[in-house]
């Protein structure tokens, strides 16, 4: 052919836009209000919880909302969340993967899972699945950057978050894309 029969063909979209993320101080802010709404509210906001999941260890929305309390897994070297073990096979054969806990983390993860049957969701909801939608999630990402005062990020964006923010400081490709199940 003279010509590619696709040239003309504009996409759609915005090009290399990339995912809406926090900056640091963003971050900072998001988790410090996350935390304060999970733990002074209590049972019925863990989807603060969840987000801080998100942001603190990249995983997807997916991949939370399919934690069961056993992947929350104590010992005395610390906390290591199993992500995608049981219950959910995992985007890529790499979402299989145990990620150690950040302490303050940790002790929130270790709240949620106390007494759960260790076969049940780590954030059940009331309905005939017993399971929760992508929609909590963000709802409660909406609402905590709200109260925090700064822009929107859904919870994907927080995934990005973490992995720009561990890539500067210092993290090679390889150990980020690792983090992240690619």
């Amino acid at each position: 052919l003279p010509v590619s029969p696709v040239e003309d063909i504009q996409p759609k979209g915005r090009r290399r836009h990339g995912k809406p993320q926090l900056h640091r101080n963003e971050a900072r802010i998001f988790s410090e209000t996350a935390i304060q709404v999970y733990c002074k509210r209590g049972r019925g906001y863990e989807a603060a919880l969840g987000d801080l999941i998100s942001l603190w260890l990249g995983l997807r929305s997916t991949e939370i909302l399919c934690l069961q309390v056993r992947d929350v897994d104590q010992h005395p070297a610390g906390v290591w969340l199993w992500v995608a073990a049981d219950a959910y096979e995992g985007k890529t054969p790499s979402a299989r993967r145990p990620l150690e806990v950040p302490e303050e983390l940790a002790e929130l993860l270790v709240k949620q899972a106390e007494g759960k049957p260790s076969d049940g969701w780590l954030f059940p909801a009331k309905t005939s699945s017993g399971h929760r939608t992508k929609t909590w999630l963000r709802e409660s990402a909406h609402r905590i950057c709200e109260k925090a005062g700064i822009k929107y990020v859904p919870p994907h964006g927080l995934r990005g978050t973490q992995s720009s923010i561990t890539r500067e400081a210092g993290a090679t490709a390889h150990l980020v894309a690792a983090q992240l199940g690619h």
